[in-house]
């Protein structure tokens, strides 16, 4: 299998800047392609062997760490979606501003916004992979506790962390934020955080080193409790709206949203249905549906956060995003008052909220034509994904220690399956970035042609017009440069 060549290059390279830039690859591939491999902890003690050799390293003065400091370290930052608003949120539950450092690159528009929630903001400069291991670590050094949202193909802050050689005091906190897919930082780090009970049970085939504790989605609940109002389906013109990343919507394996959807806009040929948060032009599932619904169909592209909670409050049904939930959104509508209904994911056990939704299309359709609003579901979104509760459990767990079960697996009964995204032998369903697969090819070609020769034909025919696509532009820029 490529994967295994690749591990194998990784750890026969001598050089240690082109080792690591491999093992960045290879935590970028896996992180789209489900072989089964989740985590890659020898890898990670490996290569943290080898920079713990290196006579130029950092070295570390545990006696310069500041008591009581901490830091939120992101690989990268964005101005929408869940993954910086959880690492916001989080970091505005500490008695104290704190320190944010950012490892690869933010956007202005993305800085701006994170500047507005920590006490300092770090950036790591443009350098080579060693450097950027050794500068990370300097940075870390200082600081008591360190709070990691890493991407899963961020080698280099892993391997930082565990050149820290911290004393007893000084301790890692990984939050498990992309917990349905593979990820490095599982050998360093102390305290494990849990998001959902699909994440628990992915865990199970990982070497965490440390100790696990749940921690949740925190979603802000209004004190006021907010019951959907009775809505006349025959005789109003109804307003459904999705919303997510293109990532969650793309059909697999025969799950798509766009079945449920032709149903709703059939059985109400006055509603509209809205998309937010989606390219019309490269979401090739959503076009039968724009053909056929032309207006009454939106899909609307990613827009600010308070522009899509000015926009859903125009809502009369909020659908939750599918194949894969919104590990956020859906629960957070509910307790705002809207009307949530979805199909029953094998990704689940994200909030309690999942128990609104549906197996099939029709018991969805039921579900619409006879919705009522839940008091149990809305006391036990409180009790495990209030952020005054999730704030407990994540305090209790950085100050002294103190974890905590899974509450999902009380309240959600599992019906999911952790091997929905896993590739049967044979070639690879993955989509291959070009910056990927140019820095594979840059590093070792002989590896580049075997990844692109074990890719599906429509998966191959795609990373060739990407590359093709890449050269162009830069040909193009060159000639442009010259005149």
């Amino acid at each position: 299998m490529i994967f295994t060549e690749i591990q194998s290059a990784i750890l026969s390279e001598p050089e240690l800047d082109a080792a690591l830039e491999l093992a960045h690859i290879y935590g970028n591939l896996l992180w789209f392609a489900d072989v089964g491999i989740y985590d890659a902890s020898d890898l990670e003690q490996e290569l943290i062997s080898r920079c713990t050799a290196t006579p130029n390293r950092v070295v570390v003065d545990v006696d310069a760490v500041v008591r009581g400091s901490v830091i939120h370290v992101v690989t990268e930052p964005y101005v929408t979606g869940g993954h910086t608003r959880l690492m916001e949120k989080l970091a505005g539950m500490h008695d104290r501003p704190v320190d944010l450092l950012i490892t690869k690159r933010a956007s202005k528009a993305a800085l701006d916004r994170v500047s507005r929630y920590f006490k300092s903001v770090v950036q790591i400069g443009l350098c080579t992979p060693l450097e950027r291991v050794f500068e990370t670590t300097d940075v870390l050094s200082r600081y008591e506790k360190i709070v990691l949202h890493l991407h899963p193909d961020d080698i280099y802050t892993v391997v930082a962390c565990g050149l820290l050689n911290r004393r007893a005091e000084q301790k890692v906190f990984f939050v498990n934020h992309a917990d349905h897919v593979f990820s490095f930082g599982c050998s360093v780090a102390d305290y494990y955080f849990e998001l959902s009970s699909y994440g628990r049970r992915l865990d199970a085939l990982k070497k965490i080193k440390g100790v696990k504790s749940f921690l949740g989605i925190p979603i802000d609940v209004p004190e006021k409790k907010y019951e959907s109002a009775k809505v006349h389906l025959n005789s109003e013109s109804l307003h459904f709206i999705t919303a997510a990343s293109d990532i969650k919507f793309k059909p697999v394996k025969g799950l798509s949203l766009t079945v449920l959807l032709n149903r709703i806009l059939t059985e109400y040929p006055n509603c509209k249905v809205s998309v937010i948060g989606s390219n019309i032009k490269t979401a090739y599932w959503w076009w039968l549906l724009k053909v056929k619904y032309k207006k009454r169909f939106l899909v609307i592209p990613i827009m600010p956060h308070s522009e899509y909670l000015a926009t859903m409050q125009g809502a009369d049904f909020f659908v939750d995003s599918y194949p894969i939930p919104g590990g956020t959104a859906f629960a957070e509508q509910f307790v705002l008052g809207r009307r949530c209904v979805g199909l029953v994911s094998p990704l689940q056990g994200y909030s309690p909220a999942d128990r609104l939704k549906r197996t099939t299309v029709d018991q969805v359709m039921n579900s619409i034509a006879d919705y009522k609003f839940s008091t149990e579901i809305h006391d036990l979104i409180v009790k495990v994904n209030s952020t005054a509760n999730v704030e407990s459990r994540y305090l209790r767990c950085v100050e002294d220690g103190i974890i905590c079960q899974n509450l999902l697996d009380s309240y959600c009964d599992w019906s999911g399956d952790v091997g929905l995204f896993r590739q049967k032998d044979g070639a690879l369903a993955v989509d291959v970035s070009t910056s990927a697969y140019f820095a594979l090819k840059k590093l070792n070609y002989r590896l580049a042609i075997k990844l692109l020769l074990s890719l599906r034909f429509d998966k191959k025919l795609k990373l060739l017009l990407k590359v093709l696509l890449a050269k162009y532009k830069k040909t193009r820029s060159s000639r442009l440069d010259v005149i």
